[in-house]
């Protein structure tokens, strides 16, 4: 007989782990299951509540995985599905500022061709937003509204080793989109290292837009878990007003300048090197409407085909929709890089998959 509810052996013994360290740390038994507080109601774990919920009675029969469980016995799920396919957006974002950055830099990065990456100084660069801008605004969202950081799955009590974890990727992630898109551009495939930047994008507001059970924009524009749970649009305008908000508007008037300033700078100089008139209004439109037009519209076109159409139909659709869309000859994504890298006539004519700099 097969585990209740598709859950896998290995939850099923977190489940049997979790159980026990409950019924260790209440009392006043129930008589209608083996826990010593019936686990109806909310139940003290550690130093926090988790909701739970009671399954059917379930007879383990012969399947060896649950020769350890009582004869028959009620499976209580903690959330534990929930907390595993918690993701974070900072992971992509952290990789589409490396991206983007090398990107900004390319023309330098290819013209000093003896300079290693971690030599370069648009790497130290990189590293000092990183770790100066990008790192602490994520720790102090993640300290100061940690279920809204968490997208409603964990609270102040996570563990510390996924604290830990969260400020590494907060850097490597960075390190390893600059690091990439760095080589591509050695190797004159610019277009290429501007596709990882949109891919990034795309991956970091797919997240908040469709999640991984459709509701990512309910998450997103949520104060708290409470909220969550009774998501209407008018908590969406409640949001708009919230801590959270008042928060992300407040670091967004620091790092958004910074990281656009950043960029602007490295592509004009790159260009006036070259020899080639740019705009910083027009570079900044280009890597602006890269991000938040371009990577944020297949983001949201996906979605609306994965909720519409279901995953077996939609997600085929998306990837369709992107490959023509991103296409180097084909796809409107074309102007946006064009406008992003100030890149040539010269360069677009050769298919901008493998641009030729001037120097």
């Amino acid at each position: 007989m097969e585990p209740p509810h598709g859950l896998s052996q290995l939850e099923i013994i977190i489940l049997f782990y979790a159980a026990a360290q409950v019924s260790t740390r209440v009392s006043s038994p129930c008589a209608s299951c083996f826990f010593r507080r019936c686990p109806g109601c909310q139940l003290r774990f550690g130093e926090r509540h988790q909701r739970v919920q009671v399954f059917m009675s379930f007879d383990p029969g012969n399947n060896p995985s649950w020769t350890m469980a009582p004869p028959v016995f009620k499976v209580v799920l903690i959330n534990v599905k929930e907390r595993m396919n918690m993701v974070q957006v900072d992971i992509f974002w952290s990789y589409g500022i490396g991206a983007g950055l090398a990107v900004a830099a390319h023309r330098q990065i290819a013209k000093q061709k003896e300079v290693a990456v971690l030599a370069s100084p648009y790497f130290s660069q990189m590293l000092l937003f990183l770790g100066l801008i990008f790192v602490p605004s994520g720790f102090w969202l993640l300290w100061e509204f940690s279920s809204w950081e968490t997208m409603h799955v964990g609270d102040r009590n996570l563990p510390v080793w996924l604290v830990g974890l969260f400020a590494i990727t907060n850097v490597s992630q960075g390190v390893l989109g600059f690091v990439i898109c760095f080589h591509l551009i050695r190797r004159s495939k610019l277009y290429a290292a501007w596709l990882h930047f949109i891919a990034a994008y795309f991956g970091f507001f797919f997240i908040l837009i469709h999640g991984w059970d459709g509701q990512g924009y309910q998450r997103f524009l949520s104060p708290d878990r409470a909220a969550f749970e009774n998501w209407s649009w008018s908590t969406a305008a409640t949001w708009l007003t919230s801590d959270v908000a008042l928060t992300l508007y407040g670091m967004g008037i620091i790092l958004l300048p910074v990281l656009g300033g950043m960029t602007v700078s490295w592509l004009r100089n790159g260009a006036r090197e070259a020899g080639i008139r740019s705009s910083p209004l027009s570079i900044l439109g280009g890597f602006f409407g890269s991000a938040l037009v371009f990577a944020f519209g297949l983001a949201l076109v996906s979605s609306v085909l994965i909720i519409q159409l279901g995953p077996v139909i939609g997600v085929p659709l998306s990837f369709i929709m992107i490959l023509v869309l991103s296409h180097p000859r084909l796809g409107i994504g074309l102007w946006f890089y064009r406008t992003m890298t100030v890149a040539t006539d010269g360069q677009l004519t050769r298919a901008a998959a493998k641009p030729v700099y001037s120097n």
